[in-house]
Formats: C-alpha cells, sequence, structure tokens
C-alpha cells in the first residue's frame, strides 16, 4: 500500500537554513499552515521543507511566485523555491501542475 504522506509531499532541500525559513514565511503570508523544517536524514549539511502537494499549496505557491522578477528571456532572476536564477517560468509552471496536478491558469 502506498504511504500517502510520501505520495503527497514534496521536499525542498537546501543547506541554507535561511534560504528555507524565508520560503516558509512567503508560504504562510499566503495561507500555508502545513509544513516543517528539519534535518535531512540523507544529508547531514542540509535542511529539508516538507511541503504537501495539494491545492492550497499549489495556490501559496504560485502567489510567492508572483513577486520573483522575471527576465525578458521569460527566466526567473532569484532562486525560487527549488529552482536556481535562471530556470525558465515555463519549467517552473510545468513543475507546478505536474506535481500538484492542477492546471496554473486555474490558481
Amino acid at each position: 500500500m502506498p504511504n500517502p504522506i510520501i505520495n503527497h509531499t514534496n521536499l525542498v532541500r537546501s543547506h541554507d537554513k535561511s534560504l528555507l525559513e524565508s520560503l516558509v514565511k512567503k508560504l504562510e503570508r499566503n495561507g500555508l499552515k502545513s509544513h516543517e523544517i528539519c534535518p535531512d536524514p540523507n544529508n547531514d549539511d542540509e535542511m529539508i521543507v516538507v511541503v504537501p502537494t495539494d491545492r492550497i499549496t499549489a495556490q501559496a505557491l504560485w502567489k510567492t511566485l508572483d513577486a520573483v522578477a522575471v527576465s525578458s528571456d521569460e527566466e526567473v532572476e532569484e532562486q525560487w523555491f527549488m529552482f536556481e536564477s535562471g530556470t525558465s517560468v515555463y519549467d517552473i509552471w510545468r513543475w507546478i501542475e505536474d506535481t500538484f496536478n492542477v492546471a496554473v491558469h486555474d490558481l
């Protein structure tokens, strides 16, 4: 039987705890309360944020993406979530749609 916790969560890994704390604050400002920051059990140098994969989470993430500057080449100009600066916004949109089984135009 599949583990529903595993199937319905995403892990965001980073060695930069302040980056993860910043992400958590942005998610909280956008209505998401279900998350936790904890040590990565597979890597002692990293922390992870556990984020549920549901429509509310997708909406909260989508709202945080609105605040990120996008270049004329349609790439984010700063790190957002687990995506590095320079990532195509279309790749991020596709990830949101695939991960949360939603259409970004409905968010």
